[in-house]
């Protein structure tokens, strides 16, 4: 079936601009960073948890915790050859930890079953029941585990994949084993046949009523006193483990202090305090960059509300406190302060002595590691007079797992850019990847892959889904919304909808009107009194942009 009617696509030749203008607006995205405690908190769209079966579980039908650890253990190692040497080395060192306190193995067993290691599938209930024993034992990790999850409402997210080499070899064998991509996140609005019949005004009177007899009942606010409880004790258990010197808990108490979060009072004198001790605990460079972007967005809020004179010593104390703290940070090695100075200074525009100074920390920050400075670096270079800086540098960021950077991966292959081939599969495969890691822009082309057949089977239902996710990590990509009009509308890979096209389509209409009104008015350069006087950024004379 051939469709008259075009898909948009998104290009990296829009990309390149848009990265650029991101970077000029670096300082308010971190002004909005207070929103995130940590990266382990996670805002969740799952309902909350009921924990109160999961801390009594019969202890008495529970295994030894060494016992259960070791049988766990044995089934990691005999997976072994799929182990990269970190992956291999932590695993030697899980078996030496099954030689200490019982504590100890009750804390890994929690992990292990937040991330179903060694079994079939995860168990949060046991992961929690788990971190409970070992946080009931006095072991800080065990209740730092136990107050993040109370915090955030799941024991499954507490921590990073501990052998992600595990997981990508299960996703591999699933979708072996599927014959939908393992790349489409979620099932969609849309899962079955039934979904024809859907009405969609029947189900929303429902709804609504639903919600009333809920209110009517009380139920609303005894769930809210419950998930207020859920928190209050999450803080407790943080509490306990950074009274006991443990830094992650320190740091995420700080940054919980520093900004109000989960029902406490916002305390700037105690949330320095623990910043502070989790700095001088392990040195954290973390907490130090955390407490200059605290700075800056004082400073600049006070400054925006009319608060602060920036010439007056408040004003210049707020700042030096600000960029002593970050630039020690990246002094001493930490990619994301240095990447975050480098978008300060070149966000300086019309300032070509401090642009360059941005530059010279652009390419300090990808030597450090960030994947963010390295993607940039390639789309600086990105239809330039040298395809071969842009090469080496958008291979950094992919490797580095920058989503930005798979998704320009894929557009040089799909459109034969920088001296790369015309590759439709590799351009799939690239786009999928970013897709996965939530880029809107990712998944819309990743859409139009599966739409058009470019490098796979032409299939409508799986780009109705990349469409759907698309539209869900940025719900203003007007080139997603657009597609799911037409595809609701025509009943191409979906059920004909006349009320969803309706709302798509009246949704497309106002975002354009939207971004009509906003065309042209940017954001403000910054003034010069941003720039120290004395340029105390150390940048190495020997780093050359065209080295």
């Amino acid at each position: 079936m051939s469709i008259a009617r075009p898909i948009i696509r998104y290009s990296t030749s829009s990309s390149s601009r848009r990265y650029c203008r991101v970077l000029n607006h670096t300082n308010n995205i971190y002004n909005n960073s207070n929103n995130n405690v940590i990266s382990s908190i996670k805002s969740l769209i799952t309902p909350i948890r009921h924990y109160s079966t999961a801390s009594t579980l019969d202890e008495t039908s529970k295994p030894q915790a060494k016992q259960l650890l070791q049988s766990l253990l044995d089934v990691v190692s005999s997976q072994q050859s799929t182990l990269n040497k970190t992956e291999s080395d932590r695993l030697a060192q899980y078996i030496k930890d099954l030689k200490l306190n019982d504590s100890l193995c009750e804390f890994h067993l929690g992990t292990f079953f937040a991330q179903g290691i060694g079994m079939d599938k995860a168990d949060a209930d046991k992961a929690l029941f788990w971190y409970k024993r070992a946080a009931d034992h006095d072991l800080a990790e065990g209740q730092y585990a136990l107050g993040i999850a109370y915090l955030s409402g799941s024991a499954l997210t507490v921590f990073k994949p501990v052998f992600p080499s595990l997981n990508a070899a299960a996703q591999a064998k699933k979708g072996a084993n599927n014959n939908k991509s393992t790349t489409i996140i979620g099932e969609g609005w849309i899962s079955n046949d039934d979904a024809a019949d859907f009405d969609y005004f029947k189900w929303l009177q429902q709804e609504r009523q639903r919600v009333r007899e809920l209110k009517e009942s009380g139920s609303i606010y005894r769930q809210e006193q419950l998930e207020l409880a859920r928190k209050k004790e999450g803080l407790r258990w943080l509490t306990l483990s950074a009274i006991q010197g443990y830094w992650h808990a320190q740091l995420t108490l700080g940054l919980v202090l520093l900004q109000g979060k989960y029902g406490m009072e916002q305390n700037e004198k105690k949330a320095l305090y623990w910043l502070d001790k989790a700095s001088k605990e392990r040195v954290d460079l973390e907490a130090m960059h955390q407490v200059g972007l605290y700075y800056y967005a004082k400073l600049d809020n006070g400054i925006q509300s009319g608060e602060l004179n920036p010439r007056h010593k408040a004003a210049r104390d707020l700042q030096e406190k600000a960029f002593d703290n970050i630039n020690v940070a990246s002094n001493r090695g930490l990619a994301e302060a240095t990447y975050w100075l480098a978008s300060f200074f070149l966000g300086v525009v019309n300032k070509q002595p401090v642009q360059s100074v941005g530059f010279q920390l652009l390419l300090r920050a990808a030597e450090q590691g960030s994947a963010k400075a390295a993607t940039m670096l390639a789309l600086l270079h990105h239809n330039g007079e040298h395809p071969d800086k842009f090469r080496r540098f958008i291979k950094l960021g992919v490797a580095g797992g920058d989503p930005v950077a798979l998704l320009c991966m894929g557009e040089v292959y799909f459109s034969g850019q920088e001296g790369y081939q015309i590759n439709y599969k590799k351009a799939l495969y690239y786009f999928s990847e970013s897709a996965a890691l939530g880029n809107s822009d990712a998944a819309l082309n990743q859409g139009v892959m599966y739409y058009n057949g470019y490098g796979t089977d032409i299939d409508y239902e799986t780009s109705f889904y990349c469409y759907q996710n698309s539209y869900q990590y940025n719900p203003k990509n007007i080139a997603a919304i657009t597609n799911l009009y037409m595809m609701h509308s025509e009943g191409i890979g979906a059920p004909k909808s006349p009320e969803l096209a309706n709302f798509y389509e009246t949704l497309r209409i106002k975002l354009e009107q939207e971004q009509a009104t906003s065309d042209g008015k940017g954001s403000e350069p910054k003034p010069i009194w941003w720039f120290p006087g004395n340029c105390w950024i150390k940048t190495s004379s020997s780093q050359d942009g065209d080295s």
